[in-house]
């Protein structure tokens, strides 16, 4: 029987994530999904954070 492996850790320490001084330096992506009666549909939405 093979044995299953460790956990995996963080090699290094993590930075805090830097806020954006103004528009534009960072953009969030997401794939949202749902189900309308026998219909399927994908939207992209896109966020400035």
């Amino acid at each position: 029987m093979r044995r299953r492996g460790g956990r995996k850790r963080a090699l290094e320490t993590r930075a805090p994530m830097v806020l954006p001084q103004g528009p534009n330096p960072r953009w969030s992506l997401d794939v949202v999904s749902d189900t309308t009666g026998n219909q399927r549909f994908r939207i992209l939405a896109v966020v400035d954070d």
